[in-house]
């Protein structure tokens, strides 16, 4: 990695806020001077690792996350498709009074 420690822990921590976020960062400096983990570290960090995320019009985004979101929500919906065909669960499980001999 190109990062130092620090840099890489301010990356880690904006990655984490923007799949909290739904995949965009905010384009406000504070916000994400205080989401890097250490506010008056950030500008001393900000070049590197802003250099991970591009500007859209929605905020800040890292590709690389927006493609496991993607992929995450692709599944998620494969799996209620299948759910909705098979009627939730499937079969429900039995219920049967505890076993007296546990």
């Amino acid at each position: 990695m190109d990062m130092s420690l620090e840099e890489q822990a301010a990356y880690r921590n904006l990655l984490d806020e923007a799949a909290l976020r739904g995949g965009a960062l905010p384009g406000n400096e504070r916000t994400l001077a205080k989401a890097s983990g250490d506010a008056t570290r950030w500008p001393k960090v900000r070049k590197a690792v802003m250099q991970k995320f591009t500007k859209q019009d929605d905020g800040w985004h890292n590709e690389t996350l927006d493609e496991v979101l993607l992929e995450t929500h692709r599944r998620a919906q494969r799996q209620r498709a299948r759910r909705g065909l098979q009627g939730g669960n499937g079969k429900p499980n039995e219920t049967r009074p505890p076993d007296p001999d546990l």
